[in-house]
């Protein structure tokens, strides 16, 4: 998700908005499978959005481990719920906004290096 001129507070919420509404799609994409997913962005406009893909994945999570507690049964281990609740999604900023990244966002042919 590329946009530009986020400095207002109401493009601000639109694009953590954007970036919620795009985590069930997400979820579905990647087969649910947070354990095994980084999720990152390209900065600096995309960042907004990816907030609130961040937070919506987060929620994501939350049903998940809900899910996954509840089919433990009436008496589950406690180790079997640690592990549950233990599980994080895995948000890094993977690069840097430089020359070569300006251009990646530009050009469709330069973004095989990455």
């Amino acid at each position: 998700i590329y946009f530009s001129r986020g400095g207002d507070s109401e493009i601000y919420r639109e694009r953590e908005r954007l970036g919620r509404v795009v985590a069930r799609e997400v979820m579905k994409a990647i087969d649910g499978d947070l354990e095994n997913t980084v999720v990152g962005f390209i900065p600096n406009t995309a960042e907004l959005a990816y907030y609130g893909l961040v937070k919506g994945l987060e929620d994501e999570l939350d049903k998940m481990k809900k899910d996954r507690i509840m089919k433990l049964g009436s008496n589950p281990k406690p180790e079997d719920v640690a592990k549950i609740l233990s599980m994080r999604l895995r948000a890094e900023k993977v690069t840097m906004k430089d020359a070569k990244i300006r251009t990646f966002i530009q050009e469709d042919s330069g973004r095989e290096f990455l």
